[in-house]
């Protein structure tokens, strides 16, 4: 693992540490399962079905901590970037935001567009409502570059994009705050099994990787 992956040593050690944590609790939960509702022969034959199917998963893993060092990684990008400018700014001329912008809170009307759901209005950043709105159409559809430039060009015809808004665009989408949303609300939540809806979002979120770092390099020459 340190040779071909490029692991730690702390890493390599806490994955070897699992097994002797499982052989600590996983014997007493088992034998509960096996006293209540198990065969305790079928249960056997399972787990093994289950240990292999682990097994094959961990042959596939390249990275340890993908969406940490992902996180990591931006926020010291974030450190060297200078929109200091965009704050001062956003607050001196008290910029409104709509806080929840995106296509749920958009009506077609005989007039045009309106827009619903003020609840979340606040001062900051107006960049923050293209963000979001931005980043939730591109999950949508795999981040589309040509969507996703169609989109930002709509926006610029109307509120200027220059090279630091561009950037905060740019940061803004790299980091991946919907994993971190979604595990920071479970590791709160007190719950013993994360609900499937989520697990699906994290699948999608982990999976999008790749797409997403090509959509940053190709429309923001944005490197992670």
């Amino acid at each position: 693992m340190g040779r071909e992956l490029h692991f730690e040593g702390g890493q390599i050690g806490a994955i070897f540490a699992t097994m002797g944590i499982a052989s600590l609790i996983m014997p007493g939960i088992i034998g509960i399962i096996a006293d209540k509702w198990f065969n305790a022969e079928r249960l056997y034959g399972l787990c093994h079905i289950a240990g292999a199917a682990c097994l094959f998963y961990a042959s596939t893993a390249t990275g340890y901590d993908q969406m940490y060092f992902w996180a990591d990684r931006v926020l010291k990008i974030l450190e060297n970037m200078d929109l200091d400018s965009v704050f001062k700014e956003a607050g001196a001329e008290n910029h409104m935001v709509h806080g929840d912008y995106n296509y749920h809170n958009l009506l077609v009307c005989q007039e045009g567009m309106a827009v619903t759901g003020f609840e979340h209005a606040h001062r900051d950043v107006q960049m923050e409502d293209l963000y979001y709105f931005l980043r939730k159409c591109m999950e949508k559809h795999h981040y589309d570059e040509r969507l996703g430039y169609r989109m930002m060009r709509a926006y610029d015809s109307v509120n200027n994009l220059g090279k630091k808004e561009r950037d905060y665009l740019a940061i803004r989408l790299a980091y991946p705050e919907k994993f971190w949303k979604i595990t920071n609300s479970y590791y709160h939540s007190g719950k013993a099994w994360i609900p499937a809806k989520n697990v699906e979002k994290l699948s999608l979120s982990v999976a999008q990787t790749e797409e997403k770092k090509r959509f940053l390099r190709n429309l923001f020459a944005f490197q992670i």
